[in-house]
């Protein structure tokens, strides 16, 4: 009769044996990487010089002259909301409407400044995402035209964000 501590011990023993069965016989290859696999002789390739897209300046240009226009009619919807605020009384007074429907005024006026911006950072996200191929010169131009469309709503939303501060709070 075995006893346990005997009886513990045996699968312990046998696993060896099994286990050494399972691998069939023969030259196998490594796993390591091949030399080849190391280090490549290859030159490297460089990427294909990209043509600048004669339409793309086209399309930035009007979309820079849409956010101009939006620009000027902020600035000229701009003087009667200063003077709506400074007139503004407590809320919920007449010259109070008067001066939150006048920062309406502003922020419709920029519509078209931020459709454009919003044009232009589309116009560059499809560029990149989709992977389409952009000359340097050409992804300059965007980021360019980009940053003078931000630059106009940063103002706009300052001036918004000052003239707003100023209003009486509800």
């Amino acid at each position: 009769m075995l006893r346990p501590a005997r009886l513990a011990l045996l699968p312990l023993l046998t696993l060896p044996a099994l286990l050494a069965g399972c691998a069939p016989e023969g030259n196998f290859p490594s796993l390591m990487p091949r030399p080849i696999e190391r280090e490549s002789d290859a030159p490297p390739t460089a990427a294909p010089a990209v043509a600048d897209d004669p339409q793309l300046a086209a399309q930035l240009q009007s979309l820079l002259s849409q956010a101009r226009q939006g620009q000027q009619a902020f600035e000229q919807a701009l003087p009667a909301a200063q003077s709506a605020v400074d007139r503004a009384g407590r809320p919920p007074s007449d010259s109070w409407v008067i001066a939150q429907e006048a920062l309406s005024g502003l922020e419709a006026a920029r519509e078209p400044t931020v459709s454009a911006a919003d044009a232009i950072n589309k116009l560059a996200n499809q560029r990149t995402d989709k992977g389409a191929a952009t000359s340097a010169a050409d992804q300059a131009a965007i980021a360019s035209a980009a940053d003078q469309a931000q630059a106009l709503l940063r103002a706009q939303t300052q001036q918004i964000a000052a003239l707003s501060a100023r209003l009486p709070a509800p």
